[in-house]
């Protein structure tokens, strides 16, 4: 049970666009998405707090994967348990052909201290060669 001023993430998943699989398989040079499932609290989702999420992905460089960020009952996080989509683009995996990747995400919660911060480590992602 979530206690009431609280939020975390709760689930990581790697999509393929188009399928949607989540069979933890990439093909270098296309894109993907990484789904996160998250929750918060009654009393924090009430205050409309500020919230920031993002992904990373070994071998990809920093900053190639734009964050999503929002307010609490906002349009990206519009109800206490929601999923949070995170677009990995084509040319964050070119280059990684034939490799296992470690996939972890986090969540910050409010602008400022005291920060909520919550984190996880997916499933490892295979990149495959791409066409």
């Amino acid at each position: 049970m979530l206690a009431p001023n609280d939020a975390r993430i709760t689930g990581l998943r790697c999509l393929e666009p188009g399928s949607g699989s989540a069979a933890g398989v990439a093909s270098a040079g296309s894109p993907m998405e990484v789904l996160l499932a998250v929750e918060a609290g009654a009393a924090l989702f009430g205050t409309g707090a500020r919230f920031a999420a993002g992904v990373q992905i070994e071998g990809v460089d920093e900053g190639a994967i734009a964050r999503v960020e929002g307010w609490l009952a906002g349009a990206a996080w519009p109800s206490p348990v929601a999923e949070l989509r995170l677009a990995i683009p084509a040319s964050a995996t070119a280059q990684l052909a034939d490799r296992l990747l470690g996939v972890a995400a986090y969540l910050r919660v409010n602008a400022s201290p005291p920060f909520i911060v919550s984190a996880m480590r997916g499933p490892d992602l295979f990149v495959v060669p791409g066409p």
